[in-house]
């Protein structure tokens, strides 16, 4: 048996994978959810669900309505949601 020492690291070993040759093994790291990840999710999600209610809401006065309503929906959704993932991130 061999001891741990403090400067080793986890890694990912695969059986039958071959490193190439001078390539460091990788440590297995889990990717992180950053405040980055999060706002993007839901300023993608307040985007969509803000341009869809809001073309939804003028559909009776037709076409060009509901397409200046969706782009304003759009952009009321990116504000919710930014704010949505820095209350989230506290």
């Amino acid at each position: 048996m061999h001891g741990i020492t403090p400067h080793m690291t986890a890694t990912l070993h695969v059986p039958g994978a071959r490193a190439r040759p001078g390539q460091k093994k990788s440590p297995l790291k889990a990717a992180p959810c950053t405040l980055a990840r999060m706002m993007k999710l839901c300023i993608f999600a307040g985007t969509t669900i803000g341009g869809y209610l809001a073309a939804y809401a003028v559909s009776s006065y037709g076409m060009m309505a509901e397409v200046i309503a969706s782009g304003v929906g759009s952009l009321v959704g990116v504000y919710l949601g930014w704010k949505l993932a820095r209350r989230i991130d506290r």
